[in-house]
Parts: C-alpha cells; sequence; structure tokens
C-alpha cells in the first residue's frame, strides 16, 4: 500500500475523534509509518514525514 494512501486512512474524517483523543493505537500507526518513510531522499516522503511529525507532536 502506498505511504500516502495510509496516510491518508489514518487521517480521515473517520479517525478524527482517536486522533482528538490521543489513541495509543493511532499513535503506534503513525510512528511506524514515520519509520517507513526512512530515509527521507525525496521530497514527497520527506513532506509526508513532516506532515506526520505534525501529528506526533499532538500526542506529546
Amino acid at each position: 500500500m502506498p505511504l500516502v494512501y495510509e496516510y491518508q486512512q489514518l487521517v480521515s474524517d473517520e479517525t478524527l475523534d482517536r486522533l482528538t483523543e490521543r489513541d495509543p493505537a493511532l499513535k503506534a500507526a503513525l510512528t511506524s509509518l514515520r519509520e517507513r518513510t526512512s530515509p527521507p531522499e525525496t521530497l514527497s516522503r520527506r513532506a509526508l514525514r513532516e506532515h506526520i511529525d505534525e501529528l506526533l507532536d499532538a500526542f506529546s
């Protein structure tokens, strides 16, 4: 599954409540996805990683 597609599934309107509730399963899924964007050699991977980092900051 393409990384961007997986990202979109994780941050869809259906999972918005999980984001606001800081769901640990969602955090684990985002962390796993972030790891798969490494190394961020392409602009698209780098941009995706930055978006994931912003979401993970919300969990802090």
